[in-house]
């Protein structure tokens, strides 16, 4: 069989592909789509369209029933991505129009290192 250069070929003793193969192109097929249906943008914070990754909303783990579903995916920027995991940035769900429902906590701005235009003015050292 012929491989094209980066090509991933699983096979089992009889030459068949084996199931993490399919798994695998099920993947990537799967991001396409979300990244398409993004406009490939990030959803949570930042509408870059840089180091964009296909995250889970509710984790695999807790549901793997919910692995395939786009409602339970989100596109996020690296950044963006590490903030969700840390819980800086929690999303539950999604609206009925396909946006994301996001909540920042309070410490998202000094981890963030910037202010949000609702954010009150700081105050200078000593006062």
């Amino acid at each position: 069989m012929e491989e094209a250069p980066g090509e991933l070929h699983i096979a089992t003793d009889d030459g068949e592909s084996a199931p993490e193969a399919d798994e695998i192109e099920r993947g990537r097929s799967f991001r396409q789509q979300r990244l398409d249906e993004a406009d490939w943008c990030c959803e949570l914070e930042c509408d870059r369209r840089t180091d964009l990754q296909v995250d889970h909303i509710e984790p695999r783990g807790r549901n793997p029933a919910r692995k395939w579903d786009p409602d339970n995916c989100c596109v996020a920027c690296v950044r963006c991505h590490r903030l969700k995991t840390a819980g800086l940035i929690r999303i539950h769900g999604r609206r009925e129009d396909g946006t994301l429902q996001i909540e920042r906590p309070v410490r998202y701005r000094v981890f963030a290192g910037r202010d949000r235009p609702d954010d009150p003015p700081r105050r200078a050292a000593g006062e």
